[in-house]
């Protein structure tokens, strides 16, 4: 049983593996995104996926019509902890993208879906969505350096 994250945005899709709450990207042809009408015949065979397998997602899309292939088993329950995927949930969600997780769970900050407000003026839309995009681009990064400081301050003290 594995836990993968989805991106699926402009008709393209990434990949990850979910490991302790990070993402490791999966690869096809050394390539990150594969085209969105490949995309599930491809994850099942880069994957090795058996017919009896359970996996689960969590996806991130532009597209509120993309969904799992039908031919795969969801599971019951992720492998990662719920905290583990918030968190990831938390840094990777970008404006204009829907979240759907498969088996559902609840994740708190999130609100369906995501979308930057949108302004009447065409001159304050864009500088709107660019000053949104500065913040989110900040807020990512203090997020991903919050939690390797809570990492390293959590091994720092289980070696003492």
């Amino acid at each position: 049983m594995n836990d993968y994250c989805i991106q699926a945005t402009n008709n393209m899709v990434n990949v990850s593996r979910i490991i302790g709450g990070e993402l490791e990207p999966i690869r096809v042809r050394g390539e990150v995104s594969i085209p969105i009408a490949d995309f599930w015949p491809i994850f099942k065979q880069k994957v090795e996926y058996e017919a009896d397998e359970l996996l689960s997602f969590i996806i991130f899309s532009d597209n509120e019509s993309f969904s799992i292939d039908p031919e795969i088993n969801i599971a019951d329950e992720f492998v990662s902890n719920h905290s583990e995927l918030e968190s990831l949930v938390f840094e990777h969600l970008t404006g204009g993208c829907f979240i759907n997780t498969y088996p559902h769970i609840d994740i708190d900050i999130v609100k369906q879906p995501y979308r930057f407000p949108v302004a009447k003026d065409e001159k304050e839309d864009e500088e709107l969505v660019n000053n949104e995009m500065a913040t989110d681009s900040l807020q990512t990064f203090f997020r991903r350096k919050t939690r390797e400081l809570q990492k390293e301050s959590y091994q720092i003290n289980k070696g003492k």
